[in-house]
């Protein structure tokens, strides 16, 4: 497997800029990353609800955003991310979006 790809970068907002940090991974980290989001529920969330939207994250094959809290900092330290905002998606993904964004236009 190959090592996870971390880039941070900043997104122009509304509201301003933010400072924002992709990791892209193989399938089989994703999933690891995915287990152990199954035991760690967000507030808010039942234990119901919280499976199901991991299952949404494991068909899209991405986590569109997570913003640092007590509940999710431990996936920032996992992989040394500095900012407060973090997206995860599995490697090839990122490609397969751009072209179904690119063909709908």
């Amino acid at each position: 497997m190959a090592k996870p790809y971390v880039s941070s970068f900043v997104i122009p907002t509304p509201k301003g800029q933010m400072a924002f940090t992709s990791v892209v991974m193989d399938q089989a980290d994703f999933d690891e990353v995915l287990v152990e989001m199954k035991g760690k529920p967000l507030t808010g969330f039942t234990d119901e609800e919280w499976c199901a939207a991991v299952e949404q994250f494991q068909s899209a094959q991405h986590i569109p955003r997570i913003v640092r809290g007590s509940k999710t900092a431990w996936l920032f330290e996992k992989f040394g991310v500095k900012t407060d905002n973090l997206g995860i998606m599995v490697r090839g993904v990122g490609e397969k979006i751009i072209s179904a964004i690119a063909s709908s236009n």
